[in-house]
């Protein structure tokens, strides 16, 4: 357990850790030492109090980058949205959308899609213009387009800001 180790990397003193916790200090000692185990309630106390993870407090994670629980808390927020972003991105629905929107051409050079898919429609790539993760199905036509592989890979590669801000402007009025 690394609570001595990092509750003096972070200037902390065992008072006031003791405090933060609401322990004594000489319980906060045994703790340190390993004559005691604390709790798991008292465990995410001290780890919340020292602002790290209780992996890395217990010294199961053995990341140097300490990460604090509203960190945490954050990226688990995010992992959220990514897959409710990506279960859109991946929705049937929401493809034909916005490839029927699209008429059927790449909305970056305005060719007809270079195939056709397996079931006889035009093959264009989705591709999202916003970092932003908390749409739904009534707002996500301003966000995506439908692009060729060519346009699609350009658009990711070289990340033009003239032509992201034109397909911005082509999202912006879709009304599907």
């Amino acid at each position: 357990m690394r609570i001595k180790e990092i509750r003096i990397q972070k200037n902390i003193t065992q008072k006031d850790l003791a405090d933060a916790v609401g322990i004594n200090m000489s319980v906060l000692s045994r703790y340190e030492n390993g004559k005691t185990e604390p709790t798991a309630k008292r465990l995410v106390e001290i780890a919340k109090a020292l602002d790290v993870d209780v992996d890395y407090l217990l010294g199961t994670e053995e990341n140097n980058d300490v990460i604090s629980i509203e960190r945490r808390e954050s990226i688990v927020d995010e992992k959220r949205r990514l897959r409710h972003y990506a279960s859109l991105l991946q929705n049937d629905f929401v493809k034909r959308m916005v490839i029927l929107g699209a008429g059927g051409k790449c909305e970056l050079c305005g060719q007809d899609a270079p195939f056709k898919d397996q079931n006889g429609r035009p093959y264009l790539e989705i591709h999202p213009l916003y970092d932003d993760y908390d749409i739904d199905r009534e707002e996500i036509e301003k966000k995506l387009v439908a692009l060729c592989p060519n346009c699609n890979s350009k658009i990711n590669v070289l990340k033009d800001s003239v032509d992201i801000e034109r397909l911005k402007e082509i999202a912006s009025r879709h009304d599907y």
